[in-house]
């Protein structure tokens, strides 16, 4: 671990006294007082609950929204009809009857069924039949088990007669 500190961080680690425990207006004040860092800073904040998290119901669980949120794109997608569905337009939701849906739905399934079906019938006609195997000119001896012709009457190895 390093041993040599920096400037900065020294003069942060003295106006920090380790041993005692902030209260969130405290603690915010003290990281406002810290000096100014060349990247963006992160705080941990650890909560003793006193709950068993081995125990289902006293699981928790938490999100924390970003001050410039996730960075992508939200979309909203609203099924309603009438009223309700100018609501949601005015509002900036993409809108979507459960007819428009459905029939889109039903379009992409039946066009994926005949992909799959194009794709399966390319590949089989583009698959290959195995050449048949050409006919056996050797077999094995049945006493010493060495590969010898297959009209021999006698095995040249052990000189048993087949």
């Amino acid at each position: 671990m390093q041993q040599n500190r920096s400037k900065r961080y020294r003069a942060a680690a003295e106006q920090v006294d380790r041993n005692k425990a902030y209260n969130l207006n405290e603690a915010v004040s003290a990281l406002k007082k810290m000096p100014p860092t060349k990247f963006d800073q992160t705080v941990t904040v650890s909560f003793r609950l006193g709950v068993d998290p081995k125990q289902s119901d006293q699981m928790v669980r938490g999100t924390c929204p970003l001050p410039h949120g996730s960075g992508k794109q939200v979309r909203v997608l609203v099924f309603a009809e009438g009223a309700a569905a100018k609501a949601a337009k005015d509002a900036g939701a993409a809108t979507v009857n459960y007819g428009v849906f459905l029939n889109t739905l039903i379009n992409f399934l039946i066009i994926a069924g005949v992909m799959f079906g194009v794709v399966k019938g390319m590949n089989r006609l583009k698959r290959e039949e195995p050449a048949p195997a050409p006919p056996a000119t050797i077999k094995d001896c049945p006493f010493c088990a060495t590969a010898i012709p297959l009209r021999a009457t006698r095995c040249p190895h052990c000189t048993s007669g087949l």
